[in-house]
């Protein structure tokens, strides 16, 4: 049985050359070189892909970002829990109860700022230095009354 299986292969190896096509063994090392290429144009495609999706998420290297901190008040001057963030970029943080803020890795260079409590809310614009935090200081949240 063994001996007309390795006939047979010698057989159709044989037919392959004499018609000019490649024999077994070339072929299989031309699949595994083409699955090797293939293997490293994917792995390039995704390393690229998420490079670029960084890129556009806003998403800074370390050494290009900084910080943003502050404080949120009401009208009274009661620290509240307002909702930072910076438009963008996908940052955000909450206050907390003493109203103290503080947004990091924030990507340098001019940024918005939205502080928001209760349906009022502020829009800063700061411009942001690598390495460094800016305080936007005290952020007043007043509402104001509708007209009846």
């Amino acid at each position: 049985m063994r001996n007309q299986r390795v006939r047979g292969l010698q057989s159709t190896v044989n037919s392959m050359r004499r018609v000019g096509k490649v024999p077994y063994r070339t072929l299989t090392k031309q699949v595994n070189a083409t699955r090797l290429v293939i293997i490293f144009l994917t792995m390039l495609a995704v390393l690229l892909v998420g490079l670029w999706a960084t890129k556009d998420l806003g998403v800074a290297i370390p050494s290009e970002t900084g910080s943003i901190s502050g404080l949120a008040v009401d009208e009274r001057l009661k620290p509240v829990q307002a909702n930072v963030s910076v438009l963008k970029t996908g940052l955000a943080t909450q206050a907390g109860v003493d109203g103290v803020f503080k947004i990091d890795r924030v990507p340098a260079g001019a940024q918005h700022v939205i502080v928001a409590y209760q349906g009022v809310g502020h829009e800063l614009k700061v411009v942001v230095e690598a390495g460094k935090t800016v305080q936007i200081g005290t952020i007043k949240l007043v509402t104001t009354q509708m007209a009846p």
